[in-house]
């Protein structure tokens, strides 16, 4: 049953993205609902299922932002990855490490996808991208662990 909760909390927050990541609304949001999805899916699912599931979110993330499909693809695969390796070494039901690991892989993400819009499209590096989405969507993050209903379903040591 916690299983089922978990997927529909993360599908819930996967058409909040969608529904607020229109071409009209994507200058003013601030927030990645999807890169949450991908951060506790890369903890729960061994790696392979993780990756994978991470580069169609990636894609899917493509196709709300940018429009150029397999950037946010290929930088949320390497998150994944990322992610699903360095929790392995630490004690991520500690609040400090979990978020840390959050902010640090959505940084490297968003790195990776701004370098190859700067490489492929010549658009400047934007600190939008970079910094300030993902310290948003972390102190989201945070706020959601905080909650005892999403903490238990989101509990990262099942």
């Amino acid at each position: 049953m916690r299983k089922n909760k978990f997927f529909i909390l993360l599908l819930i927050l996967g058409i909040i993205q969608i529904v607020i990541n229109t071409d009209i609304l994507y200058n003013f949001t601030y927030f990645d609902f999807i890169y949450i999805i991908i951060f506790y899916i890369s903890i729960k699912l061994e790696y392979k299922k993780a990756i994978i599931i991470s580069t169609i979110l990636g894609i899917l993330t493509d196709y709300l932002s940018m429009g150029i499909l397999g950037i946010f693809g290929l930088s949320r695969a390497v998150s994944s990855y990322f992610i699903n390796t360095i929790t392995k070494y630490f004690d991520i039901s500690k609040d400090k490490f979990l978020i840390t690991i959050f902010l640090i892989s959505f940084v490297l993400s968003n790195l990776i996808a701004n370098i190859f819009f700067a490489l492929i499209i010549k658009i400047r590096f934007s600190l939008r991208i970079i910094l300030i989405i993902p310290i948003l969507t972390t102190i989201l993050n945070y706020i959601l662990f905080k909650i005892p209903f999403l903490k238990k379903i989101l509990n990262v040591n099942n």
